[in-house]
């Protein structure tokens, strides 16, 4: 059966403005952070048809955010009213649980080296981590619209250390490179197969999601985004993200629905006091 790709004209973006610990070696600049700090010059690099992508250069232009806010966290005009954030709810506890151990499952070095490990072990350990403070988990849900015409899906918003904004701060305050990614990361529920589906790479998302990193969201027109500032020699890069749709019949005549990230733009934004030294 041949898929129907159903591409949004304008998507969700997240701006998780920070160096993930596990980024590849060698690509990505250090020396952001430790630049002088003042005004940025922002242009759009890349994404000049995308409609989004001009409205948040205007935001970045209007609101001017120090180097604290543009790489660690998210900072809108709020008088561009198309620019807003997901209703997020938390969740009850057997809830929290059971979805915490789907998402974990995924990405946690415990199932590395605990291949065979319980439910009832991996929680064991993990509660044990979050009272020590290893980790500040949060997790929250969502309703949101992935492209106009499509119905509201139903999105989880994880990330294992919740207060990664403050940290992020004191590292660029620091001048130290960020070691923590802001945002979270994003897992979207499948009803057809009762399940969380992870965003997937694709050749127009690079390498920034290939490793989960966690990614700020937004919406624009109500329909979900993902924003990343990464540090550059002279400032940074802010990538905006959307998602690719595809949609395929299942064996019972239910839909099956797979999502692909799509960088929609690239913007610049160089220090222009580090350029004038």
């Amino acid at each position: 059966m041949k898929k129907i790709v159903v591409t949004p004209a304008s998507l969700t973006f997240m701006l998780a403005l920070a160096l993930p610990q596990w980024a590849v070696a060698g690509n990505i600049p250090h020396s952001a952070s430790a630049a002088t700090p003042g005004k940025y010059e922002f242009s759009l690099e890349n994404g000049s048809g995308e409609k989004a992508c001009h409205d948040f250069l205007a935001s970045l232009k209007k609101t001017q955010p120090k180097e604290t806010v543009l790489a660690c966290e998210i900072k809108l005009d709020p008088g561009m009213k198309q620019f807003g954030l997901p209703e997020w709810k938390g969740l009850g506890k057997e809830e929290y649980w059971n979805i915490t151990y789907d998402i974990e499952k995924r990405i946690s070095y415990f199932f590395y080296s605990h291949k065979e490990a319980t439910k009832e072990e991996w929680l064991k350990d993990y509660t044990e981590k979050i009272r020590t403070g290893e980790l500040k988990p949060r997790l929250r849900q969502a309703k949101v619209k992935l492209a106009a015409g499509i119905p509201q899906l139903t999105v989880f918003g994880y990330a294992r250390h919740g207060d990664s904004i403050d940290v992020c701060k004191k590292n660029v305050e620091a001048g130290k490179p960020q070691n923590v990614a802001p945002g979270e990361l994003i897992y979207i529920h499948d009803k057809a197969r009762n399940k969380l589906v992870e965003i997937e790479p694709s050749l127009d998302s690079e390498i920034f999601f290939k490793n989960r990193t966690e990614h700020h969201v937004v919406t624009h027109n109500s329909n979900l985004f993902f924003l990343k500032s990464l540090p550059a020699a002279d400032g940074y890069d802010v990538l905006v993200y959307g998602i690719d749709m595809q949609v395929s019949p299942a064996d019972s005549g239910k839909k099956l629905y797979t999502f692909s990230a799509r960088q929609f733009c690239r913007i610049s934004a160089r220090n222009t006091s580090s350029l004038k030294q």
